[in-house]
């Protein structure tokens, strides 16, 4: 079965490539981009995160429109996004946005939430003998692991450099996840999942076939 790593697309229009923007508890107009840190919710372990129902995303970008783009531990999504969302991810941790630029005012026609899946809640689900990779033999090195002590324990995670070719096991997933991976940080999706969102026309958004990761890796250049 196919799926589909999802990234917004930043060349449409109030859709950067990255957010300029911070988390904050509170807009102080005369220290209005804080560093995140300090905040309970930005020291604790991934299995103790609580957020509050509320926060402030506060940025020095112009405009915003987008629907999706990832974002520190997890994901800055749209309400019309986030219905999607709700209809097939069922466990995952969201927080209300006020989206402000770093003058206080309001940069968008759209509401915001922050979405956060803890690492539990994750799916192990890469096939790694199917897969295409190239491992990351500086990281080898560091560990004091061999090519094939890798291959003996099926030690992958957090040893590759980059996917070629990224199967997924059929063992029952669901329609949109996060995979248990450092390179692949976005959300995934199956094919219901991608027509359901074409259908409704959500805009600003790429899905790129996990077959063929040519396009992942070059993403950005």
């Amino acid at each position: 079965m196919k799926y589909y790593i999802i990234k917004n697309d930043f060349k449409g229009s109030g859709s950067p490539a990255t957010l300029n923007a911070v988390l904050a508890e509170r807009f102080d107009a005369a220290n209005p981009m804080p560093p995140m840190s300090g905040y309970s919710w930005t020291k604790s372990k991934d299995l103790d995160i609580e957020f509050p129902s509320d926060l402030f995303l506060i940025s020095k970008d112009c405009y915003y429109d987008f629907n999706y783009i990832g974002f520190w531990k997890g994901f800055v999504v749209s309400e019309q996004f986030k219905a999607f969302i709700d209809k097939y991810l069922l466990e995952y941790k969201k927080v209300n946005l006020i989206t402000l630029n770093h003058e206080g005012k309001d940069i968008s026609n759209k509401k915001y939430y922050f979405v956060y899946i803890p690492m539990k809640n994750r799916v192990d689900i890469i096939d790694y003998r199917s897969s295409e990779f190239v491992l990351d033999y500086s990281i080898l090195k560091l560990r004091g692991l061999s090519e094939e002590d890798v291959k003996k324990d099926n030690n992958y995670f957090g040893n590759i450099k980059e996917y070629k070719r990224l199967i997924m096991k059929n063992t029952g997933n669901p329609d949109v996840f996060q995979v248990k991976d450092l390179i692949v940080q976005d959300l995934v999706c199956s094919p219901k999942f991608k027509d359901d969102i074409i259908q409704h026309k959500v805009s600003n958004l790429v899905f790129i076939d996990t077959h063929d990761m040519n396009l992942f890796n070059n993403y950005y250049l």
